[in-house]
């Protein structure tokens, strides 16, 4: 210490190592880990589940409802690693493609896309549209399959 107002350094440099941020991870993600854990019997009930994760009931009946989806549109957003695009696809705005038939979430989904990636100019991955076919060419206009 020094009688006056001024920080004395008494050790060299100290270097301070930035903790690595953990990894965002789609909702659809913990949807099937969370089926996975229903299938198991590892957790009996839904609400059994939210408890054990602190959600709500139907926080987790939401979530789950993303794995009403098309298969390929599960992979798509399973694939999502970035803030923007985990918050533009979120499980809200994706729950309200559920109830639809494959066609038209497939439909829904490939315009929701184009329109974050007219929007997304900043040199910020795109995820390729091919994978998602017009209506017309899909076989499995009218099926619901769960994956998970």
């Amino acid at each position: 210490t020094a009688p006056f107002g001024q920080t004395i350094r008494l050790d060299a440099r100290v270097r301070t190592v930035p903790a690595k941020a953990p990894e965002i991870e789609h909702p659809i993600v913990k949807a099937r880990r969370w089926q996975q854990l229903l299938d198991n019997g590892t957790v009996s009930t839904r609400s059994a589940l939210a408890e054990r994760e602190g959600l709500t009931p139907g926080a987790i009946t939401r979530i789950m409802k993303l794995l009403d989806l098309a298969p390929e549109i599960q992979r798509a957003l399973a694939s999502m690693k970035t803030t923007s695009e985990v918050w533009h696809f979120g499980y809200w705005p994706m729950g309200k493609l559920a109830p639809l038939m494959f066609a038209e979430q497939r439909a829904q989904f490939a315009s929701m896309l184009a329109e974050y990636h007219g929007k997304q100019s900043r040199g910020i991955p795109k995820l390729d549209l091919s994978m998602f076919p017009s209506e017309k060419s899909s076989s499995r206009t009218g099926q619901r399959m769960r994956v998970g």
